[in-house]
């Protein structure tokens, strides 16, 4: 496991390789990272701004944790596929949005769970998605590659919620989740 705090990752470009669990403080420009271990994880935790790597980020079913805007205004964004293969992804920005649309379901895994304050737009392959997004004038953008289905709830807090299935296939969109714009 690799255990990096108190913004001890400071630099442009951050890369890491592990076999175990990874959780990084950080104060950089761009992250790639590949974690190799079955069910491990991959957690980062940024200051502000976060671009994600050509490289993306990968685990081998361990759940995906990218956090920004911690100190200040900062977005996720990137041409980087970040893939959990079965594992869940996670995106929380308390001062900025999360924008990944540079490619067909460049979010890949089980469950995706989005929270962001002015917005989120992505283009996924997961099964299932909650999210969040805190700001007035926040719009949800999600363009999935085949069936989704809403878990628990899908909300803005006044923005527009747009979510279309089936983009390279065949698929719906269903759940019991509450969609509240």
């Amino acid at each position: 496991s690799m255990f990096l705090y108190s913004n001890l990752a400071a630099s442009n470009v951050l890369t890491t390789t592990s076999s175990g669990a990874t959780f990084i403080n950080t104060n950089v420009t761009e992250v790639t990272a590949s974690v190799s271990g079955a069910g491990q994880r991959f957690t980062i935790s940024e200051s502000n701004a976060l671009i994600v790597g050509a490289s993306g980020i990968t685990t081998s079913g361990g759940t995906v944790t990218v956090t920004a805007g911690n100190a200040g205004p900062g977005d996720i964004t990137g041409t980087g596929t970040v893939n959990a293969v079965t594992g869940n992804v996670e995106f929380y920005n308390a001062n900025g949005s999360v924008t990944l649309t540079s490619s067909t379901g460049q979010v890949q895994g089980y469950l995706l769970s989005v929270t962001a304050q002015n917005g989120a737009a992505l283009n996924t392959n997961v099964t299932y998605l909650t999210a969040s997004i805190t700001d007035a004038s926040g719009d949800l953008t999600i363009r999935e590659m085949d069936t989704l289905s809403l878990l628990n709830s899908v909300t803005t807090a006044g923005g527009d919620i747009d979510i279309a299935a089936g983009q390279n296939a065949s698929g719906v969109l269903v759940g019991s989740g509450v969609v509240d714009a």
